[in-house]
């Protein structure tokens, strides 16, 4: 297949919603973290690479979130922060807490993924393709 062929089948795809983002984001650390983890040992050069490559995703998804929106966004802040630095410390015990903790929030987004759909489709919340990804404040 030729790159404009993929592109035009790429674009009439439907795109996808907030919440599959989401969860895809979570499966992808979530593996690259259990990778990391297992690499320690044996080449620990490569597990620091993968360790900080996810410190800057979730650093990412931190500074997305608008902490003075209220007490849960405050939670999560304080939570990616938390992952952020167990995974600087980078021992196998540090990477496998914020394991943990990835994989309670993605359960939780698991859990809402119904009703996310649902307020997505039916307009409540606007598709990511009307969003603006990146937003200057001046």
């Amino acid at each position: 297949m030729h790159a404009y062929q993929a592109y035009r089948q790429q674009q009439s795809a439907a795109p996808p919603t907030r919440i599959e983002l989401i969860l895809k984001l979570y499966d992808g650390v979530i593996a690259e973290l259990e990778r990391a983890r297992g690499l320690l040992a044996a080449r620990p050069e490569e597990a620091r690479r993968i360790l900080n490559r996810c410190q800057v995703v979730i650093a990412g998804v931190a500074g997305g979130i608008d902490p003075a929106a209220g007490e849960l966004a405050g939670n999560f802040v304080r939570l990616y922060e938390y992952v952020v630095h167990s995974l600087a410390a980078g021992d196998a015990q540090a990477v496998s807490a914020a394991l943990e903790v990835l994989g309670t929030l993605r359960e939780g987004f698991e859990a809402i993924r119904g009703p996310a759909l649902e307020l997505e489709r039916g307009g409540q919340l606007p598709p990511l393709e009307n969003t603006h990804l990146v937003q200057a404040v001046g």
